[in-house]
């Protein structure tokens, strides 16, 4: 009696919204990231604000400061970097022009919650774990994503820690709260 209590664990039922293809319009997440490449590694708090098709992504020096700010409202993106202002209709290509940081800005809203950009390129080496939820995947311009673990907020299974590579570039994020708007 006493060994049979102990092999048996509660069973915890959460919500899977990345599974089921509900994902909430409207979160935000709070965090860290870590960049690295060959020339350059910085490591930031990350604040990301997600309103339907627009966000607001907020990268905080550690000792504090801005470091950088990047807003999309419609089909425009404002870049704020050094007291500088930069405009674009594409964010990847305004933060590696004004930064150098090759950063898959318009994918990271998909892959930060554990889901796949439908409208966006081909993935390839698909691999999900055993309750169905994104573990690692390769896209089509070669950023490799591996889910290194997920957590539980509010109720629902989501990316704790992710890393992105790609060739020589190293990404990682870590994700210590959701925050779902109704």
């Amino acid at each position: 009696l006493l060994l049979s209590a102990c092999a048996t664990r509660p069973e915890i039922r959460f919500q899977d919204a990345s599974v089921a293809g509900k994902f909430p319009q409207h979160w935000t997440i709070d965090g860290r990231i870590a960049f690295k490449s060959p020339e350059e590694k910085f490591s930031a708090s990350m604040t990301w604000e997600q309103d339907d098709q627009d966000y607001l992504l907020r990268l905080s020096k550690l000792i504090g400061g801005t470091l950088l700010t990047m807003q999309k409202t419609g089909e425009r993106v404002l870049l704020e970097v050094d007291d500088n202002t930069f405009t674009d209709s594409n964010a990847t290509r305004l933060i590696y022009q004004n930064t150098g940081w090759n950063i898959p800005v318009d994918d990271l809203k998909y892959w930060i919650s554990g889901r796949l950009n439908q409208a966006g390129a081909s993935v390839k080496a698909v691999q999900r774990d055993e309750n169905g939820r994104l573990w690692s995947f390769t896209s089509q311009d070669g950023w490799r994503v591996k889910y290194q673990n997920y957590k539980v907020f509010s109720g629902t299974a989501l990316p704790h820690n992710i890393l992105l590579s790609h060739n020589k570039l190293q990404l990682k994020i870590r994700i210590s709260e959701w925050h779902f708007k109704g």
